[in-house]
């Protein structure tokens, strides 16, 4: 999927109740098509991930404790992309050595 090409208005800010809504039926079509799947996640893992991660960048990013959970699930996940819209997380992610689409 082509995700540069979605636009909303939280690009500008929050998104609005319709596009919550039209969001979380692309996700609930994903998961039908297996394109999306559910994954248990080791909490003890990524905890630490974000610990490690916060260790080295917190001072210098500035970032947020959910944007350190985050980062650390893509770890523990072994993500090599993070999706988002947040300058702050994206930030993260980058400095966490993530490919960053937007």
């Amino acid at each position: 999927r082509d995700w540069s090409s979605d636009v909303c208005s939280s690009d500008l800010g929050e998104a609005t109740a319709e596009e919550r809504t039209l969001a979380f039926r692309e996700i609930e079509s994903d998961l039908k098509d297996n394109i999306l799947v559910h994954t248990v996640i080791s909490w003890t893992e990524a905890f630490r991930h974000a610990e490690e991660f916060a260790e080295k960048h917190l001072e210098k990013i500035g970032v947020r404790s959910s944007d350190l959970l985050h980062v650390g699930m893509a770890l523990v996940l072994r993500c090599e992309s993070f999706l988002t819209f947040d300058d702050i997380q994206r930030r993260a992610a980058r400095a966490a050595g993530l490919k960053t689409p937007f």
